[in-house]
């Protein structure tokens, strides 16, 4: 079931817009701070925090709902 889970969030990010992506994948898999992410990016911290909010609230519902779907 784990490896069905990270499956399922690896689909999810691939669908994110590409900022939002990449945003979660400095953050949550590589360990950078937003203000690194900005560095990195040539984006305002602002812009990555929205990135990463919006991307956050797409993955729950993203993963909520294939959640519902299975167990039907």
């Amino acid at each position: 079931e784990i490896q069905e889970q990270a499956e399922l969030l690896r689909l999810a990010i691939a669908r994110l817009p590409e900022r939002q992506a990449q945003c979660f994948w400095l953050r949550y898999v590589e360990g950078l701070s937003n203000r690194e992410i900005s560095e990195s990016q040539s984006i305002s911290e602002s812009a990555v925090s929205t990135a990463l909010n919006k991307a956050r609230r797409s993955l729950r519902y993203a993963i909520s709902k294939e959640q519902n779907h299975t167990h039907e």
